[in-house]
């Protein structure tokens, strides 16, 4: 639907960004973002339209992908960004231009313009942490982007 790689193709590839990360002694950081009250989106103006804003925001985001970033959709409206080569400076950068590129962005579907926003979590892999030890800790700077008012960057 998205054009994002699916959960279980995160699921089989991202340990192995992550050795490949460590092997090379390049930092890495992971994103994961969702797109707030995306329900309230599907309940307002019905699942297709929810979709087309799934398809937009996924899109957008494709498009400010550098060569080594990967897009991954992990959930209904919730993404990962695996930064390659990425410290958690320009992690914490290139989501903020993330969350304002979706912010700015609209979604034409027939004749309704709809906006969302994003909340991210983000961090940069530290050194001895398991690939899942790190999704954990950016799933749980996601949730605190939430509870802190969403459309946020937190890290």
């Amino acid at each position: 639907l998205t054009g994002a790689c699916n959960k279980r193709y995160f699921d089989g590839t991202y340990g192995k960004k992550v050795a490949r990360a460590v092997k090379q002694d390049l930092p890495l950081s992971l994103a994961l973002f969702d797109i707030d009250f995306f329900k309230k989106i599907n309940d307002t103006y019905g699942h297709p339209a929810g979709d087309a804003v799934l398809k937009n925001v996924a899109g957008a985001v494709r498009s400010q992908l550098r060569d080594g970033d990967a897009l991954y959709r992990v959930g209904g409206e919730e993404f990962a960004l695996v930064l390659a080569a990425t410290p958690l400076e320009l992690a914490q950068q290139a989501a903020e231009a993330t969350r304002l590129l979706i912010e700015a962005l609209v979604t034409e579907f027939m004749g309704v313009r709809i906006a969302a926003t994003l909340s991210l979590g983000v961090a940069q892999l530290t050194p001895g942490e398991t690939p899942a030890a790190l999704y954990q800790r950016v799933d749980e700077k996601l949730y605190a982007a939430k509870r802190g008012g969403r459309n946020r960057v937190e890290s």
